[in-house]
């Protein structure tokens, strides 16, 4: 792939795996993590919510997650920033979304809210 000023800004990332669900306290269930794949990405930023509004409405930010086009990725996947450490859950798949072929640069994209893996759900 051909750099250019979106690719020269993707990093590290992990898929996240659901690799198993145990009960809690509450009668439902807590998925455990596991480090999957690294991939090549880009979270891009789309909104924040004003500080009183997320504590009101317990809104999350919202995020573009960009991807080479070879990386297909789901509707609730977790992935982590390994710069970082910082988790987004998808909100979206990325399979239908991509430039048209007719475009120079292969990208794909979908959407992500900011996720916290709850302590001691991940190995």
């Amino acid at each position: 792939m051909n750099d250019n000023a979106l690719t020269s800004m993707f990093e590290d990332f992990i898929i996240m795996e659901a690799s198993y669900r145990q009960p809690d306290d509450e009668g439902g269930e807590n998925v455990v993590y596991t480090e999957g794949e690294r991939i090549d990405a880009f979270a891009r930023l789309d909104s924040a919510p004003e500080q009183t509004t997320a504590r009101r409405d317990k809104e999350l930010a919202k995020y573009t997650i960009i991807t080479p086009d070879g990386v297909y990725l789901d509707y609730g996947q977790v992935l982590k920033r390994l710069r970082d450490g910082k988790c987004f859950y998808l909100t979206s798949g990325n399979m239908e979304h991509k430039l048209p072929d007719i475009a120079t640069i292969r990208i794909r994209w979908c959407t992500a809210e900011e996720y916290e893996i709850p302590e001691g759900a991940s190995s």
